[in-house]
């Protein structure tokens, strides 16, 4: 018996070759063709605060590292100020040690890159998880590194480097109040290295998605309730006391500091027509002196523009795929649209009287990295709902038997059972048979036509050649004019 496809169907052999390493290797070369300069140092990133922010801290953090010195106090500036206490200085985050113990002009453009790749393999993994199909996961970790955001996010260290631990604290967060053990203490160790990254704003959001993300699984996984209100709390401490370190003295800088309820406003919001930017990347922008397009309002980040493919299948995923997680994902999603628009989408105004330390929090635009966080996930579980759904049956047998498929046999046809290749019979000379084991299996048919991919390759070839010859003959022709 052939039954309708489900969720749980294995993945298609497409799918298999998208492993973990080869998803890696794949992310690596994009990122090295995107930006072949900074990694061979002919350049490096220096515009907005690259250049008066970034730089300057990481050149004060190594210079006292190679004098001795724990920077502590940065005497250079507004006649002295606390330099560690500021978190963001990134002092005792481990992974710094790259920029300090290597030439800078070269290693902070470097480091940046790193975490982009390491924001790809996180969301990679914390996708893989909950769709269970590589394709899936490599389109979501591909999206979380290539978008406006988490690009214009390459001048900032410390948000480039909070965004890439994202992924990974949700991850193994959930995983650790779900199975314990040794899990609960890589959690911690992701939860405290994006809390030495120094990104405030990124790391609270990571925990708001993190806390609604745990009372979903309160009410999804009720024999293991007691479990998971035990081992959340257990976490949150351990990585409370892992970053202790930094934490104690930027909350002793804060209890100190001018930065109160009459400092935030809600400047640098994203404008209500903000959201014609996810399906328009340019609309309503305008270029600067140095040739950087800016929104007209807020002039945090360049772009948090996705794809409107993405976009599409991530407005798709809630009825492709109705379950809770791609619900929790849609509300996360819509609520911090709502919010970046500031006291003008009348939320954030209204969360601000309710929780009095968001008064603190410059810039509501920032609010849109929940949303560049969530499209992708929505996204991976349109693709995995729509790959199960392409070809794939269950079918049920007391016994090793066969399966005759009414359509005609032809050879680009590809049957797979649970994700393995097996044989294509032809039968009653015209259509297909394939043998499946007792029990409950898996099957899908893929339409691989490889004589399509080779013409398709030879036609690419053939028009690269054509350009070729095209402006080859129109340089021949100005060198003649001269």
């Amino acid at each position: 018996m052939l039954s309708a496809p489900t969720g749980d169907a294995p993945e298609f052999k497409t799918d298999e070759r998208l492993r973990p390493g080869r998803f890696a290797a794949l992310l690596a070369v994009l990122i090295i063709a995107a930006f072949p300069d900074v990694i061979f140092g002919a350049r490096t990133f220096f515009y907005r605060d690259s250049g008066i922010f970034g730089y300057p801290i990481a050149y004060y953090h190594r210079e006292s590292f190679w004098q001795g010195e724990m920077p502590l106090w940065n005497p250079l500036n507004n006649r002295g100020l606390p330099f560690l206490a500021q978190w963001n200085t990134m002092v005792l985050y481990p992974l710094s040690l790259f920029y300090v113990l290597f030439p800078l002009s070269w290693s902070l453009g470097v480091f940046c890159l790193l975490h982009l790749f390491l924001a790809g393999l996180g969301m990679y993994g914390l996708a893989r998880q909950w769709t269970a199909n590589k394709l899936a996961a490599s389109v979501a970790g591909l999206a979380f590194a290539f978008n406006g955001l988490t690009l214009s996010c390459l001048k900032w260290p410390k948000n480039i480097a909070s965004l890439a631990w994202m992924p990974f604290v949700v991850w193994l967060t959930e995983r650790g109040w779900r199975e314990g053990g040794r899990k609960l203490v890589l959690a911690a160790l992701a939860g405290a290295f994006q809390m030495l990254t120094g990104g405030p704003e990124i790391i609270l959001l990571t925990w708001v998605f993190v806390g609604l993300l745990w009372i979903s699984d309160l009410f999804a996984r009720r024999q293991m309730r007691g479990m998971i209100v035990a081992r959340f709390p257990c976490i949150i401490l351990l990585v409370a006391g892992l970053a202790a370190i930094q934490l104690v003295p930027f909350l002793d800088l804060l209890k100190h500091s001018q930065r109160d309820a009459t400092f935030r406003d809600a400047s640098w919001s994203l404008p209500l027509w903000g959201w014609a930017n996810l399906f328009v990347p340019l609309f309503r922008s305008f270029p600067s002196h140095q040739g950087v397009f800016a929104q007209l309002g807020q002039y945090w980040i360049s772009s948090y523009y996705m794809g409107i493919g993405l976009l599409a299948l991530a407005l798709a995923a809630p009825w492709l795929m109705s379950n809770r997680r791609t619900w929790l994902l849609a509300a996360v999603t819509a609520i911090s649209l709502i919010l970046s628009f500031g006291d003008a989408g009348l939320v954030f105004q209204w969360l601000r009287k309710l929780v009095p330390p968001l008064q603190i929090v410059r810039f509501p635009v920032k609010f849109v990295v929940l949303l560049v966080f969530t499209i992708p996930l929505m996204a991976a579980f349109a693709i995995a709902r729509m790959r199960t759904m392409m070809n794939a049956g269950q079918a049920a047998a007391s016994g090793p038997s066969w399966i005759v498929i009414a359509q005609t046999h032809y050879h680009p046809w590809r049957a797979y059972i649970h994700g393995k290749p097996k044989r294509l019979w032809r039968a009653n000379h015209f259509a297909q048979a394939i043998e499946v084991p007792g029990g409950r299996s898996s099957v899908q048919l893929i339409y691989q036509d490889r004589a399509f991919v080779f013409g398709g390759v030879l036609s690419v070839l053939a028009l690269g050649a054509c350009g070729w010859l095209w402006f080859r003959r129109g340089r021949d022709v100005s060198a003649r004019a001269v």
